[in-house]
C-alpha cells in the first residue's frame, strides 16, 4: 500500500514529502495526494506536465527533468502523483537542517 500525504500547503509539503520518502525504504511506492479541488502542490505539478516550455517555471526546472520524477494518475481525474522509483531512490535524498547534513542510520 503506498504512503499517502494530504497537502497542507505548498510551502512545506514538498520538503516533508521528500523526507518521508527518504525514510520509507527502497521498495515502497510513494504517493502524494490531495482532497482539495485545486491550488495544491499536486495540482501545480500535474498542470505543469501539460504546459509547454517557457509557460511554467516548474515545467522548466532542470529542463523538464524535475517533472519526470513524478508519475501522473492514469485518469485525468486523479488528485495524486507518485514518485517514479526508477528515477529517484530514497537513498539519493540528503537531509540538511541549518546547513548540517543528517545521516539516517538504518535507512
Amino acid at each position: 500500500m503506498p504512503h499517502k500525504m494530504v497537502d497542507a500547503g505548498r510551502s512545506n509539503v514538498f520538503g516533508e514529502s521528500l523526507l518521508l520518502f527518504r525514510i520509507s525504504g527502497e521498495a515502497t511506492p510513494f504517493r502524494i495526494g490531495t482532497s482539495q479541488p485545486a491550488g495544491t502542490l499536486v495540482h501545480t505539478i500535474l498542470n505543469a506536465k501539460h504546459q509547454t516550455r517557457g509557460k511554467s517555471c516548474i515545467r522548466d526546472l532542470a529542463d523538464g527533468a524535475f517533472l519526470k520524477l513524478f508519475l501522473k494518475p492514469p485518469t485525468a481525474h486523479g488528485s495524486y502523483i507518485d514518485i517514479d522509483l526508477t528515477r529517484l531512490r530514497p537513498t539519493s535524498i540528503e537531509v540538511n537542517h541549518d546547513g548540517a547534513s543528517f545521516m539516517m542510520p538504518g535507512f
